[in-house]
């Protein structure tokens, strides 16, 4: 059955060799295309929905704007695959390998890529990733900027490199993620769970964290600037060498968290007049019970009301007129 001229086989097109072929605007529901080789084929704005892809070659593809939801892809090879815009809701992508494929404004709510070979460098830009599930994969380089990925599952998942500006992350579990050198941009990460992840070298500026639980998180040598800690969960993280500029700390539970060469420093803002606006950090109200703080800045910090109990501190620097247990 022909639904276009020009194509030689769908709806059945099993195991062909069908390279930069033109499916543009087909009507290619529940096809079969398991096992074809279709490097560089042109899908673009095809209905695919139900589509068997599975084992298939698909690299270089292109299938932007194009209809997949339910679509099978297990075992495909996506390589450098364009799915801009390509709704994919409910396929299934297991063993697939979409290394440095492009997803930026793909539809992706709910889609599980827990046993996909590989999402490394992979585009999400703009991506709806709600409620997607990463958890173990390997997505480092990846970009997720203006992505929606609110309640997104990446249990230790590898992020390392990955870019998450002006993403949106509340509620998603980041929970034994490795995430070295990342970078949250004006990221929206209210009730995130950060959980034993590894975060060291990532850049945080203008974040919201409110609510987050950082219980454990190995945060050394992070950078923080003009964020928003307030709430957060902070339990024996590791600020070793940090810095922290601006940050709103207030009512955070740092308790048993370890800071070592950590500085809390006032971040200079000039405001639409030109004048220059001093934000320091604000530890006001925060429970630092327990916490470890040696050759640790603390100039930059508002401290009232701070609960530091049972805290072992040497050598530091704190705000003039504050005196330490």
């Amino acid at each position: 059955v022909l639904f276009f001229l020009n194509v030689r086989c769908p709806p059945l097109c099993g195991g062909e060799t069908l390279t930069s072929e033109d499916f543009r605007s087909g009507r290619l529901n529940g096809a079969d295309f398991s096992g074809a080789v279709l490097n560089g084929a042109d899908f673009s704005n095809a209905d695919l929905r139900g589509a068997d892809f599975s084992d298939a070659e698909l690299s270089g593809a292109n299938f932007t704007g194009a209809d997949m939801h339910n679509s099978t892809l297990s075992g495909a090879r996506l390589i450098g695959t364009i799915l801009v815009g390509a709704k994919l809701s409910g396929s299934r992508v297991d063993r697939a390998d979409f290394s440095g494929a492009n997803l930026s404004e793909a539809r992706l709510t709910g889609v599980d890529f827990r046993s996909a070979t590989t999402l490394t460098a992979v585009n999400f830009e703009k991506a709806s990733v709600e409620n997607a599930n990463f958890a173990g994969a390997d997505l480092a380089g990846a970009q997720f900027n203006r992505a929606i990925a609110d309640g997104a599952i990446f249990i230790n998942t590898r992020l390392d490199g990955a870019n998450f500006t002006e993403a949106n992350l509340r509620g998603a579990d980041l929970t034994d993620a490795s995430l070295l050198g990342a970078q949250f941009v004006r990221t929206q990460m209210q009730g995130a769970n950060l959980e034993s992840a590894t975060l060291v070298g990532s850049i945080f500026d203008r974040a919201d964290l409110s609510g987050a639980n950082l219980t454990v998180a190995d945060m050394r040598g992070v950078i923080m600037i003009v964020s928003t800690l307030g709430g957060a969960n902070m339990e024996a993280a590791l600020l070793h060498e940090g810095l922290f500029q601006g940050i709103r700390f207030a009512g955070a539970d740092m308790e048993f968290a370890s800071m070592i060469e950590t500085r809390f420093e006032v971040f200079p803002l000039e405001d639409f007049i030109l004048q220059t606006l001093i934000l320091p950090n604000t530890l006001d109200g925060a429970n630092l019970r327990n916490t470890e703080i040696i050759d640790t800045n603390l100039e930059g910090a508002t401290l009232d009301g701070v609960d530091l109990s049972g805290a072992l501190v040497d050598g530091n620097t704190w705000p003039e007129g504050f005196n330490p247990p």
